[in-house]
């Protein structure tokens, strides 16, 4: 099982953040707030910084946490149609042969706090 943890105040402003956002989806507006966080994209999907980092990942240290998200709201991954499904492999494919570990939370878990469908791209020590 996947243990993730957040520093202290790296999880003190992620709940302010959330707190802020109300029913506001932060990942909807990402290209035209955010475009400089941006890493990759294709067609149907960018990957970017994760802007509220875990510091430990099964517990190891997290040297990066990218984030692969679907430029149109989806709330689960079984929700992608042909393409988008496509260009979210070849980045998962991509990334996985750089050293990083892929995941992604069902949309019924009660730990998922977005709801747009995103997937962690974690890279440990």
């Amino acid at each position: 099982m996947a243990m993730a943890a957040r520093d202290t105040q790296v999880q003190s402003d992620y709940q302010d953040y959330l707190a802020e956002l109300g029913d506001a989806c932060p990942f909807c507006q990402l290209r035209d707030n955010e475009s400089e966080q941006i890493l990759d994209e294709t067609d149907h999907c960018m990957v970017v910084h994760a802007k509220f980092p875990y510091e430990r990942w099964d517990s190891h240290t997290v040297d990066d946490h990218l984030m692969i998200v679907p430029i149109h709201h989806y709330v689960a991954v079984h929700e992608f149609d042909d393409a988008v499904s496509a260009d979210f492999m070849t980045l998962v494919k991509l990334y996985e042969s750089r050293g990083y570990s892929v995941y992604a939370r069902a949309a019924n878990n009660p730990s998922k706090t977005i709801r747009h469908q995103h997937t962690h791209l974690i890279k440990i020590s």
